[in-house]
């Protein structure tokens, strides 16, 4: 056995392994990028349709969007983190 057969023996798997994670991370972030644009459409056209303008306004200037903004985002990044983390451990 050469050490260019033990090379492809040993990269082959490593290589399958990343590539499949890879895949499974693009899926899973476009899946959750999609979910995470419909509960930003979903909690806007709440807001409009619950509060008058001028409640709207106020709620606008005290930072509710950036607000929803930053507990999504949170939430995005814990679960990208536990995605990682998964995959370290396997």
């Amino acid at each position: 056995m050469s050490f260019a057969n033990l090379l492809v023996g040993l990269a082959s798997p490593i290589a399958t392994r990343v590539l499949i994670a890879l895949g499974i991370s693009v899926v899973t972030y476009t899946g959750l990028d999609l979910i995470i644009d419909q509960i930003i459409n979903y909690a806007t056209t709440a807001l409009g349709n619950m509060m008058a303008a001028k409640v709207a306004q106020i709620a606008a200037m005290y930072g509710f969007p950036q607000a929803v903004g930053i507990i999504l985002a949170a939430i995005t990044t814990k679960l990208a983190m536990a995605q990682l983390t998964d995959w370290l451990k396997s």
